[in-house]
C-alpha cells in the first residue's frame, strides 16, 4: 500500500507546532473507534495478498478521516466524504467530538483529565530522532529505567497524540512502538526459533507478562520452534513444572500438549488444546492458559 508521506509536513505548514498553541484536541471513546477503524484497514491493505489489488480506501482520505474526526484539525473535505460515509457504515462508526465545529471554523474546546501515562519504546531509528526533536511531540517526556533498560514515558494524552502522528506520517506503529503493557518478567529466557507469520517480539511478550496469582508461578523458560509447518515449545515454569506443546501439518494437523508436573508423572491434557487455541493471539499464551486452568482445577486428562 502507498503511504502518503508529506502528512508531518502537512500539519507543521498549515497550523504550525504545538507549542505554538495549536495542541490537538483530546482523544474520546468514539474517536478512539475510529482511529482502530482506519488502522485496521491500513493493516488490510498492506497484507502481502493484497498488494496487487486497488485500495479500498486511498490513504489521503484516512489521513484527511484522522485529521478531522479524530484530531480536529479541520473539516473534512467534500472530496473525502464518500470514504468516510463507507468507512463509517463499514465500522459502524458514529461521529466524534471533532465534528462540533464552532463557527469561526475551529474545533471547539474540549477539557479533559490528562490519565495515566504509558511507558513504551520505538524500534525505528528515525522515528525515534524525530519523537526526541519535535518538542511538540516529546515536552512531557519522562524516562524509567529497569534493570539496566531506559523506557519512555508519557502521559497517556500526549502518547495518543504522538502515536496518532506516527500513523499518519506512514510508520507502522503496532510493529515499531512497543507499549510496555505491565511489569515484565525479565528474567525469563527465550529460545524459541519464531517464524513468519508468528510474531517472535508477542510470543516473549506473552511469556513475560503470564502470572498465575493465586499462587505466583510465572515462565522462567521456552525453547523449541513455531512456524506455518510445525511447532514444539517447552515451558518451563518457576514452580518446577513443564509444559510441552508439538503441532505437525504433515500428521493432519495433530497437535498434543503434555504437562509434566515436577516430580510427577506427565499428564496428556491433549483433548483440550483445540478449545484454547487462538485464545490469547499467541502459541506461547495459549500454553500458559491450558496450563493455568489445569493448575486451577478447571480441566483434567
Amino acid at each position: 500500500m502507498k503511504y502518503v508521506k508529506t502528512f508531518e509536513n502537512f500539519i507543521n505548514e498549515k497550523y504550525g507546532t504545538v507549542d505554538e498553541g495549536n495542541e490537538f484536541v483530546a482523544i474520546g471513546s468514539k474517536g478512539n473507534a475510529i482511529k482502530v477503524a482506519i488502522k485496521e484497514v491500513e493493516k488490510f491493505q498492506r497484507l502481502k495478498a493484497n498488494k496487487d489489488k486497488e485500495p479500498e480506501f486511498e490513504q489521503l482520505s484516512l489521513n484527511k478521516i484522522m485529521l478531522s474526526k479524530v484530531l480536529g484539525r479541520e473539516k473534512l473535505g467534500k472530496e473525502h466524504e464518500d470514504a468516510w460515509k463507507r468507512l463509517k457504515a463499514k465500522f459502524d462508526l458514529s461521529e466524534s467530538v471533532a465534528d462540533d465545529w464552532g463557527s469561526d471554523g475551529k474545533v471547539l474546546e474540549t477539557t479533559v483529565s490528562e490519565g495515566n501515562t504509558v511507558t513504551f519504546t520505538i524500534d525505528d531509528g528515525d522515528l525515534d530522532d524525530k519523537f526526541l526533536s519535535d518538542k511538540s511531540l516529546s515536552r512531557n517526556l519522562d524516562y524509567k529505567e529497569d534493570r539496566g533498560d531506559t523506557y519512555y514515558v508519557l502521559p497517556k494524552r500526549d502518547f495518543d497524540r504522538f502515536q496518532d502522528w506516527a500513523d499518519s506520517s506512514g510508520y507502522d506503529t503496532d510493529e515499531i512502538i512497543d507499549v510496555i503493557e505491565e511489569s515484565l518478567n525479565e528474567a525469563a529466557t527465550f529460545d524459541v526459533n519464531v517464524q513468519e507469520p508468528f510474531n517472535k517480539k508477542d510470543e516473549q511478550k506473552a511469556q513475560n507478562k503470564f502470572k498465575i496469582e493465586a499462587q505466583p508461578i510465572t515462565m522462567v523458560d521456552a525453547d523449541g520452534e513455531i512456524s506455518e509447518d510445525t511447532t514444539d515449545v517447552t515451558v518451563v515454569f518457576s514452580n518446577g513444572d513443564s509444559a510441552n506443546y508439538t503441532w505437525e501439518q504433515n500428521f493432519g494437523n495433530s497437535s498434543t500438549m503434555i504437562i509434566s508436573p515436577k516430580g510427577s508423572s506427565d499428564i496428556d491434557i491433549t483433548r483440550h488444546v483445540d478449545n484454547y487455541l487462538g485464545s490469547t493471539g499467541t502459541i506461547i499464551g495459549d500454553i500458559g492458559l491450558i496450563y493455568k486452568d489445569w493448575k486451577q482445577g478447571k480441566i483434567k486428562a
